[in-house]
């Protein structure tokens, strides 16, 4: 996919991580207790951030969720301080799905009235293939949390109705349309730090047309137009077709 970063739900870097491209990690985190806590992030990311290999940091993984991070906001606010003391910038949690706005509108609140540092702003979206939806989406999110840059670390297109073979509602073709629009704006956005499409599996009912690659490991049409947009040509390979 020629990325030029990435990152995973956790801090570990593996042997194969890529001198050339930035892993950021993910203090995904969940109920641990503050000093279990402190002993991982002191463990697991702090050495990386002393010799250099962790640059900055993303914060908790879809803390309103239960079967994901799992946080209270005043959970999440009394381990921040440990994350500010790594000395590197760091991106807020990102909520997702039902009660994500009330939950990021609640912590982004005290983190003003506490004077937290926050940098980026962490962002999840699963809609539809309306690129008018995802863009006033994504720049509500920027207008709203004090003009941070913004990191989108999970968006995609998805069907969560979809529970047979052959009736998702969202085409391979309607997707790869949506994400010719979607990914050159994202380019050319100044505030967009960074952006990740998550790779649903292609067998997977819900978001097989979102997925990059197909059964065989090789790259989809949506995953080649995917692969096609950087920074030099952010418009990518438009002549890409689901008739490959």
């Amino acid at each position: 996919l020629n990325p030029s970063w990435n990152y995973s739900w956790g801090a570990g870097l593996l042997p194969e991580q890529p001198r050339e491209i930035e892993f950021i990690p993910m203090t995904w985190a969940g109920k641990r207790s503050i000093d279990v806590f402190e002993k991982y992030v002191n463990e697991e990311i702090r050495p990386n951030v002393e010799n250099g290999s962790i640059k900055r940091l993303l914060g908790f993984n879809e803390p309103n969720s239960p079967n994901q991070a799992n946080m209270s906001v005043k959970e999440a606010l009394e381990r921040w301080s440990i994350l500010e003391s790594l000395g590197i910038p760091l991106c807020s949690p990102s909520p997702g799905g039902q009660n994500a706005e009330s939950w990021m509108e609640e912590f982004m609140h005290e983190v003003k009235v506490r004077g937290l540092r926050l940098d980026y702003i962490g962002v999840h979206w699963y809609g539809g293939v309306s690129f008018e939806g995802f863009k006033n989406k994504i720049e509500s999110s920027y207008n709203k949390y004090g003009k941070r840059p913004l990191i989108i670390t999970e968006f995609a297109s998805a069907d969560w109705d979809a529970e047979e073979k052959g009736v998702n509602n969202r085409s391979p073709e309607k997707v790869l349309a949506f994400m010719k629009e979607a990914l050159p704006w994202l380019e050319r956005t100044e505030w967009i730090y960074g952006y990740a499409w998550f790779p649903f599996l292609i067998e997977d009912l819900r978001g097989t047309s979102s997925a990059l690659f197909d059964m065989n490991a090789n790259l989809t049409p949506l995953g080649m137009f995917y692969k096609s947009v950087t920074p030099d040509n952010p418009n990518g390979d438009q002549s890409i077709t689901n008739d490959l």
